[in-house]
């Protein structure tokens, strides 16, 4: 995809964990368009949400001025990401995905929720200047 104008980057796209979730959220979204259309309002709209969430509340938390704020809506994006990690589970468990499938999108997963500790850790290991 090509990349926006560099002028009007916003902070939070700087992040290497909203690049990542972001990219993660744009693959389930093309991941679950293989789901059966009974699924559209629960199981496609479930995974969905809580990819898309992962990126939304890293992005929203950046705007916060103070240090638990921020960390509150890490600790969003960090559930939304293991409630991601779950939907696959059950879309493989009921036979939308396989398990290959499933278990590729496991240490994107892991790796996108380290990352959000680090940053979470990062917020209060801040020096007062």
């Amino acid at each position: 995809m090509e990349n926006l104008n560099e002028n009007l980057i916003f902070g939070f796209e700087k992040l290497e964990i909203w690049q990542l979730s972001m990219d993660l959220s744009v693959d389930i979204y093309h991941l679950s368009r293989v789901f059966p259309i009974e699924e559209k309002y629960d199981l496609t709209s479930q995974i969905n949400k809580s990819s898309g969430s992962v990126p939304s509340n890293i992005a929203e938390g950046t705007s916060r001025f103070s240090k638990n704020d921020k960390a509150r809506f890490l600790q969003y994006s960090y559930t939304s990401n293991l409630e991601t990690m779950n939907h696959l589970i059950r879309a493989y468990r009921v036979g939308y995905i396989s398990k290959e499938i499933c278990d590729d999108y496991r240490p994107r997963i892991k790796e996108i929720a380290n990352k959000i500790n680090a940053y979470y850790k990062s917020i209060f290991n801040e020096k007062i200047q």
